[in-house]
């Protein structure tokens, strides 16, 4: 009765079936139901514990290309020509206001 309430569940079906379940595997004594019931609790802790593909802390690791990993503004050396900035940041404008006036 003690682990039904435990699980939320007060019907006497949910404790016919942990009695049957108890029966079936041999069960005599309660220090043979509460040791099954510790190996279980530590199997559920296991399996919660381990990482698949399909649950949140997953072990992919993505393969990134060097290229992306480089930052060409932190590792050029070319002094920024600010005039040509402007002028590609204004044609990049004229084009945007052509597509969308």
């Amino acid at each position: 009765m003690k682990r039904s309430t435990e699980q939320g569940k007060k019907t006497w079906r949910y404790v016919e079936a942990i009695l049957t379940d108890w029966f079936d595997k041999g069960f005599k004594k309660t220090s043979e139901v509460e040791a099954y019931q510790l190996e279980f609790k530590e199997k559920q802790a296991q399996k919660q514990n381990k990482v698949t593909p399909y649950r949140r802390g997953s072990a992919r690791i993505e393969v990134v290309p060097e290229w992306l990993q480089k930052n060409p503004a932190v590792e050029s050396n070319e002094p920024v020509n600010i005039k040509e900035l402007e002028d590609r940041k204004r044609k990049m404008d004229q084009m945007f206001q052509k597509i969308n006036p």
